[in-house]
């Protein structure tokens, strides 16, 4: 039986130091350009290859098909002007790879230096980051476009961001695709993607927002931290609106709707969260692989939610899941595997930590060993949330566990709705699971209450529960067919 624990994130890493910039490692990397934080490094004087400072080839467009850039250890700073960004599109073979080592952290340093409200367990959420640092003094955004085979290594980017609306409108279809405005990584058609011991922080808007990825998506023993900060600005004018963006799945409570309400008083709003991926209208089958990877403490304070009734929450970012979301909109099939994974201390009206949306098109979404705990969603979902319009989805969780911040009565942990398939084992529940028209078999798993309501509630659905224990109520089943043995 699985006990619902804290556990430890130990990312899985490539190590390489300053050695590698000698000709003999850089030919073995097969670098093709250096990118030195300092020009007067000994190394970028005495090396064979084109060396240069970041912003000196972003202003000469440096970045084209069958280039390796490696860059040295240190802090490379980005100062060009506001929303500036780096634009690669319409190429192959292009890889950023940092030649920092890659350090251990504990996530309490950045809870202090984001002033969140500091827990017991944040000691003990740790991350992997390289000693290479891109750190942006501007709001500036990477954007690929049209890529295959794009490599980005061992590199740590923060306080990156910039307004991407411009390249996002175009694509937006449906009402459904998420308002995008600040990006700091913007990926679009990209056939074959490894992101690897990256960790974003502290973005303005999101971390990261892939649209359309074909092949293999794969995010290895990477971080995504404290990503949709928004920043002040003295010239707007503060406004304020009021618009009805969820319930319109039958999410929410009877006789209520959820507004969400935002005033900038003086601040640049960007909705965003650390990683987005969205596929939209497209036709072939995506892989995403994560794994060995931490999503943490996305929010965003310059949005507020409340309910018609007038009860309040606090304050929420206007797009459900500012952790990992995966938003399959009238497209294929998009496969996702997620193992050894963190999603810890997330807030959005839905699904914090995950959130999962699709219409038709019958995914299989797999959680293996992860930890999604302490999300903050006032409706569903706190720790995972997935809703379709009829898919036949399968749904796997193992060995993993699911809690939610319980501090709103309504708030569930895990919300699934319309899934062909829900397969739980070994896995724990800290609060409420809450299931719409789905068949599924549970076993070898525990349901405990603590500050939550621990059980599980069904509508018009076909379970069976096998040697699982329930903490409190046990199951709740409205219509359909909910057997516990």
């Amino acid at each position: 039986m699985v006990q619902l624990v804290m556990v430890y994130l130990f990312a899985l890493h490539i190590i390489a130091t300053d050695a590698a910039c000698t000709s003999n490692e850089s030919s073995t990397l097969n670098c093709s350009h250096m990118v030195t934080p300092d020009i007067t490094n000994d190394t970028c004087l005495n090396s064979s290859i084109p060396c240069c400072d970041i912003n000196t080839y972003i202003n000469n467009s440096s970045f084209k098909s069958n280039t390796t850039f490696c860059f040295l250890n240190g802090t490379h700073h980005i100062d060009l002007v506001d929303d500036e960004i780096l634009m690669i599109r319409n190429g192959f073979n292009i890889s950023l790879i940092g030649l920092g080592g890659l350090v251990q952290h504990s996530l309490q340093d950045k809870v202090n230096e984001y002033n969140f409200t500091s827990y017991k367990e944040d000691q003990n959420v740790t991350f992997f980051q390289s000693s290479t640092v891109i750190r942006c003094k501007r709001s500036f955004a990477f954007i690929f476009n049209n890529i295959n085979n794009l490599n980005l290594l061992n590199m740590a980017i923060q306080n990156c961001g910039a307004n991407v609306e411009s390249m996002v409108t175009p694509i937006q279809g449906n009402d459904s695709f998420p308002n995008i405005t600040s990006v700091a990584f913007l990926l679009i058609s990209i056939t074959n993607l490894m992101f690897e011991d990256i960790s974003v922080q502290n973005s303005t808007g999101y971390g990261f927002v892939g649209i359309n990825m074909f092949g293999y998506s794969q995010l290895i023993g990477s971080s995504f931290i404290g990503n949709n900060q928004y920043i002040k600005d003295t010239n707007l004018k503060s406004h304020s609106y009021t618009k009805n963006l969820f319930c319109n799945d039958g999410s929410c409570p009877k006789n209520s709707t959820i507004y969400v309400t935002a005033s900038n008083d003086g601040q640049t709003m960007y909705p965003g969260g650390n990683a987005l991926f969205i596929y939209q209208n497209s036709t072939d089958t995506s892989q995403i692989q994560i794994s060995s990877s931490l999503f943490t403490l996305g929010v965003d304070d310059s949005i507020s939610s409340s309910i018609v009734s007038g009860s309040s929450y606090k304050p929420l970012d206007g797009i459900p899941g500012t952790g990992l979301s995966v938003m399959m909109l009238h497209s294929t099939s998009v496969n996702v595997c997620i193992t050894n994974t963190v999603s810890y201390r997330n807030q959005a009206v839905m699904g914090a930590n995950f959130y999962f949306q699709e219409t038709y098109e019958n995914s299989v979404i797999s959680l293996f060993n992860v930890n999604s705990t302490r999300g903050y969603s006032p409706y569903n979902g706190g720790a995972f949330y997935y809703t379709s319009y009829g898919a036949a989805s399968s749904i796997a969780f193992n060995g993993s566990i699911f809690s939610s911040d319980c501090s709103s009565v309504i708030s569930t942990s895990v919300y699934v709705k319309y899934v062909g398939s829900l397969q739980m084992d070994n896995s724990g529940i800290l609060g409420q699971l809450i299931a719409y028209y789905t068949n599924g078999i549970i076993c070898n798993s525990s349901f405990q209450t603590m500050n939550c309501n621990g059980f599980m509630n069904t509508f018009n659905c076909n379970i069976s529960v096998t040697n699982s224990t329930f903490d409190g109520t046990n199951v709740v089943s409205n219509y359909g067919n909910v057997d516990v043995t």
